[in-house]
């Protein structure tokens, strides 16, 4: 099981922003993440991709959910 220490910097601020609006019952959007992290849209979307892949995020009803929590 991976845990939250391989997680690198961008990734861990995603998580955290994502669970952030989850627990408010918000959803996220790519635009957003990219207006709070100054990341490129493609950088960020790749991450999430990832971020799904490694079971960290699911899709659930068109929005992204925290699997494995920061906090």
């Amino acid at each position: 099981m991976e845990t939250a220490s391989v997680l690198t910097n961008l990734e861990r601020k995603i998580i955290t922003i994502i669970q952030h609006h989850n627990k408010r019952g918000r959803s996220t959007s790519l635009r957003e993440l990219k207006m709070r992290l100054s990341h490129e849209e493609s950088k960020i979307q790749s991450t999430i991709e990832d971020l799904i892949k490694r079971e960290w995020i699911k899709i659930h009803e068109n929005e992204w959910t925290v699997v494995k929590k920061l906090f």
